[in-house]
C-alpha cells in the first residue's frame, strides 16, 4: 500500500527548499495545495508540483492535467456504469478526490501564465471545476441540500 508523508507549512517549505511566505503565496496560487482531509500538505506530490512551477514546465503542467482528467473521465465512466445507487455512492467515495486532483492541475497550468492572463484563465478553470463537480454529483446521484443531516 501506498505510503504518503504529509508535512505542515514549515516542514514542507524545508523539503523543497523555500520559505514559509512563500508556502502561502503559492498556496494562494493553487501551486501548493492542502490534503482536505487533514489540512496538511502532501510532500511527494506537491513537491512534484513545485518543480513543474519552479521549472516553468508547461509540458510538464498540461502532463498533470492530461492525467488528471483521464483519471477523473475514468471515474465518472465507473459511476454511470453502476447499477445501484448504492453502488455508485461506494465509488464516489473512491472517485471524489479525482474532482479535487483535476482542479489542482488546471490550478497549477494557470500558474504558470502571465499575470495579465491569470483573470481569465482563473474564471475557465472555476468553470471547468463546475462542471466536474456537476458531473460528479449526477453520476453518483447525490444532490446539494440546504438541509443538515441531523434534520435541523
Amino acid at each position: 500500500m501506498l505510503t504518503v508523508e504529509y508535512m505542515d507549512s514549515a516542514e514542507i517549505a524545508d523539503a523543497i527548499g523555500i520559505g514559509r511566505r512563500r508556502v502561502q503565496q503559492l498556496e494562494r496560487e493553487g501551486v501548493l495545495i492542502r490534503d482536505p482531509s487533514n489540512n496538511r500538505f502532501a510532500h511527494e506530490w506537491n513537491a512534484r508540483r513545485y518543480a513543474i512551477f519552479a521549472a516553468r514546465d508547461f509540458d510538464g503542467a498540461a502532463r498533470e492535467l492530461e492525467r488528471a482528467g483521464d483519471d477523473l473521465q475514468a471515474g465518472l465512466d465507473r459511476l454511470n456504469e453502476a447499477r445501484t445507487t448504492v453502488r455508485r455512492r461506494a465509488i464516489a467515495i473512491e472517485v471524489g478526490p479525482a474532482v479535487g486532483r483535476f482542479d489542482a492541475a488546471m490550478r497549477l497550468m494557470t500558474s504558470l501564465m502571465p499575470a495579465g492572463q491569470r483573470a481569465l484563465l482563473d474564471r475557465h478553470a472555476d468553470a471547468e471545476a463546475g462542471n466536474a463537480i456537476g458531473a460528479f454529483l449526477a453520476a453518483a446521484g447525490l444532490t446539494l441540500s440546504d438541509e443538515t443531516t441531523d434534520g435541523k
